[in-house]
């Protein structure tokens, strides 16, 4: 039995070693697959930011960006446009609350600034006022950047779902072993082994 592994494991150094020293041609002539989200340019370089926008993900970036939940719309998940749209409202039902409310305390704190005596809200104290201006000030930003990072999320689910909807989802993912014989080389043959997902 340790004889038989011996052989097997031979036959597969072999097999390897003969593999990684297979000339496969000139590096300046790879090209990428078709299917990828980069491409070659004339300098070598790969544009990856400019092929985001080509093909069907492409168009789902594009009509995401445009406007909210056009991703899911054109991918026709339409049960995620109401999603997208209720995150979206809220985060700019909140920006738009936070931004009221701290205007109404900015020119309170101004009047308060010229005439001591002002009272806002029940509120008569100048660094009071100031605290909640600025605490305001901090929601209103936040809820900027909610509303920013709402859309590119629904962008890049859009973008993922339409790449996802492409691939191959057949039950088939058996594993076929198909045993291969290589022609002699020198004075020894090669035995591989090719398997499929």
């Amino acid at each position: 039995m340790k004889f038989f592994f011996t052989i097997l494991l031979g036959i597969l150094i072999k097999s390897a070693c003969y593999a990684q020293t297979e000339d496969f041609g000139d590096p300046q002539e790879f090209r990428i697959p078709a299917d990828s989200t980069a491409a070659p340019t004339q300098n070598g370089t790969l544009e990856t930011f400019k092929t985001i926008f080509e093909g069907k993900p492409g168009k789902a970036v594009t009509y995401g960006l445009i406007i909210p939940a056009g991703g899911q719309l054109y991918n026709k998940r339409y049960w995620k446009a109401p999603l997208v749209w209720a995150a979206d409202a809220t985060a700019i039902y909140y920006f738009v609350r936070n931004r009221s409310l701290w205007l109404g305390f900015q020119e309170a704190l101004e009047i308060k600034i010229e005439d001591p005596t002002y009272v806002y809200l029940g509120i008569s104290s100048e660094e009071s006022i100031r605290q909640f201006r600025n605490q305001f000030q901090l929601d209103t930003e936040r809820a900027g950047i909610a509303i920013i990072i709402i859309h590119l999320a629904s962008v890049i689910e859009a973008f993922t779902d339409r790449h996802l909807m492409e691939f191959d989802t057949t039950e088939d993912l058996s594993i076929g072993i198909q045993p291969q014989i290589y022609p002699f080389y020198g004075s020894s043959a090669s035995i591989g082994v090719t398997y499929k997902f």
